[in-house]
Formats: structure tokens, C-alpha cells, sequence
């Protein structure tokens, strides 16, 4: 897909364990959502979700800072 010129990435989200948010990994970077979900299936990952990718304007990440484990 192009929106203004730009093409759509997508990622690959899989989860893992009981809880339906508990993220295990992302793969990034494929070119359409049936790339994606064909690399899921060959890859035998079976509890995962596909969506485009976006970025923010700014080059800079923003901070992220951890305490004993939890994001703050």
C-alpha cells in the first residue's frame, strides 16, 4: 500500500503465554500484511497479529526508563 507517496511497512506482533498481551517478539519489516502472515505460517508461529508500521516525525526516540523491571 502507498499513502503520500510513502510505502506501508507492516510487523509481525507474537504473542506467547496465556495472556493475549504478553508480546514475545515483533518482527519488522515486511511489505504486506499477506507477507507477513505467510512468513508467520512457514515460521510456525501460530498466536500472532499483523498491522501497519508507523513512525513518529521526530528522529529522536524519546526516553524510556526502567525500574526493577517496569517501565515508567
Amino acid at each position: 500500500m502507498i499513502v503520500d507517496g510513502l510505502a506501508t511497512l507492516y510487523a509481525l506482533v507474537q504473542f506467547d503465554g496465556d495472556e493475549k498481551w504478553a508480546v514475545s517478539g515483533v518482527l519488522l519489516a515486511f511489505e504486506s500484511v499477506t507477507a507477513a502472515d505467510r512468513h508467520a505460517r512457514t515460521a510456525g508461529i501460530g498466536d500472532y497479529a499483523v498491522g501497519p508500521v508507523s513512525f513518529t516525525e521526530s528522529t529522536a526516540a524519546p526516553a524510556v526508563r526502567w525500574h526493577d523491571g517496569a517501565r515508567q
